[in-house]
């Protein structure tokens, strides 16, 4: 929005050739200055649940979030971590050994970055994970983790809420779902 008389901003775009240099792009814009950022926050690129769900989190810790393929570690995302990560960081891997293999694990760590693997059984338990690691959320929200488009929609008031991003099964709530919202009632 432009107020009368006024220019409005021209439109900047943040992109890459490809989801994992697209991450690198947005993270050096937002962070441009080298060593800016405490934490990462890591997810493979090929499926969307973990970072989705890893939005609150990067939020929580004001941290980008890096994709990556399952293993092994990214160059680009390897750079980007190297680049932007505080040293003694931490680096939150999204996912379990499946999602994101013990080879990028160890590419983590080979830059001294305190290597934190957040991991369920599944999508939804890693969305249960990811909200225990970030606290007590305000609120929570709860969408559909077999397609990505109420997640879209939903990851921005979650951050703007102080909130996490539960995942389900479809129409039906997963287990680790509703164990968390049971000891999370509000």
């Amino acid at each position: 929005y432009a107020a009368p008389g006024s220019v409005a901003p021209a439109p900047v775009r943040v992109f890459g050739p490809d989801r994992e240099l697209t991450a690198v792009a947005i993270s050096k814009s937002a962070y441009p200055a080298t060593a800016s950022a405490s934490a990462v926050v890591l997810a493979r690129g090929d499926e969307f649940a973990d970072a989705l769900a890893g939005g609150a989190l990067a939020a929580a810790k004001d941290a980008p979030v890096l994709l990556t393929s399952p293993g092994p570690l990214d160059a680009a995302t390897k750079s980007e971590i190297q680049r932007v990560l505080m040293p003694g960081g931490t680096v939150y891997l999204l996912g379990d050994t499946h999602a994101l293999s013990d080879a990028v694990s160890s590419g983590v760590s080979s830059l001294g970055a305190v290597a934190v693997r957040l991991a369920g059984s599944d999508r939804f338990g890693t969305a249960v994970a990811i909200a225990a690691a970030v606290g007590n959320p305000s609120t929570v929200f709860e969408v559909d983790g077999t397609r990505f488009a109420d997640a879209l929609s939903a990851v921005p008031a979650a951050v703007f809420d102080h909130g996490v991003l539960l995942v389900t099964d479809g129409s039906k709530q997963a287990t680790a779902t509703a164990v968390y919202l049971s000891a999370h009632p509000g």
